[in-house]
């Protein structure tokens, strides 16, 4: 369990389906994947409820009046208010009483988008009614996507939070983590941000849910989809297949040749493309950080995950 408590009482009304809340990295594949367990009829996706950045458009500016206020919107730990604060804002997006509309209301299965409330996983298991996914995807594959798209790096609210980092990192790993912000390369940032938001989940989290891994997603997909239905309870397995067939609406910010890889389904090209962007100086870099937070799953060696 985590440093926080987990929450438990009848807080909403039962719903025909489990509700499915996914955790994931931005760039990792987290729009296909809430694309295929939103494809079935009568289900609704709300897309990243915890992000903060848009704060001047209506739907931001209803987040500011339930969520706290976290740096750079990363919801890592939660005071005994803050707990209050999301506890409630989930009960209403999940009873369908927060956003307007009339399919919002009557939905009969939400499928949550998180990518910026990864250590909160076991705290939300707690809902009533609920799947939890977890999917990831090779940290150098993700963090070059974040590189190219020049988007910020999340790190440091991570290694700031004493309750946090007492509990999960070593006295190394925060001196890395801290000399990385410090002086080390865009991409070691990125990698560094990776390992962050996913340390907990990978290492730590004793809640049930479904591990999903990209790279199996995309070359293996009929297998991947079988688990996800009977996991999620979903009866149409060939609706995720129609949605991991079109591009996802995040697709356009790939490069070029993703997109063209993408376009004509060559799914081994985008696994390995990362490799041939990437120096043996840059690999080894790589590799010694993840192997200082003790991260297995992935090796710099190969773009498959290690089981």
């Amino acid at each position: 369990m985590g440093i926080i408590k987990r929450w438990t009482g009848k807080l909403f009304p039962p719903a025909k389906e489990p509700d499915v809340l996914l955790f994931a990295s931005r760039r990792g594949g987290s729009t296909v994947v809430a694309q295929m367990l939103a494809s079935t009829p009568g289900t609704l996706l709300v897309d990243q409820p915890f992000d903060l950045f848009k704060p001047d458009i209506p739907e931001g500016q209803l987040k500011l009046q339930y969520l706290p206020q976290k740096e750079l919107s990363q919801f890592i730990t939660l005071s005994s208010d803050d707990e209050e604060k999301v506890r409630t804002y989930l009960k209403l997006i999940i009873s369908g009483n927060l956003f307007r509309g009339a399919h919002y209301k009557s939905a009969c299965r939400k499928v949550l988008k998180i990518v910026n409330a990864s250590p909160l996983i076991d705290w939300m298991a707690d809902l009533p009614n609920i799947k939890i996914v977890y999917l990831a995807r090779h940290p150098a594959a993700q963090a070059l996507s974040v590189v190219k798209n020049q988007w910020g790096i999340t790190a440091k609210p991570y290694l700031d939070d004493v309750r946090w980092r007492s509990a999960y990192l070593n006295k190394e790993q925060i001196q890395l983590g801290y000399q990385l912000l410090e002086s080390g390369t865009y991409l070691e940032k990125a990698v560094l941000n990776w390992i962050l938001e996913n340390i907990y989940p990978l290492q730590f989290s004793d809640t049930e849910k479904l591990v999903l891994f990209y790279e199996d997603l995309i070359t293996q997909p009929d297998l991947e989809i079988q688990k996800i239905c009977e996991f999620a309870k979903i009866a149409k397995p060939h609706a995720l297949k129609n949605v991991l067939a079109t591009p996802s609406k995040s697709y356009r910010l790939s490069d070029p040749t993703t997109i063209k890889a993408i376009n004509e389904g060559e799914s081994l090209g985008i696994i390995y493309k990362w490799q041939s962007e990437m120096t043996s100086l840059q690999t080894e870099a790589l590799q010694l950080i993840l192997d200082t937070f003790k991260v297995t799953c992935y090796r710099m060696d190969t773009p498959f995950p290690c089981k």
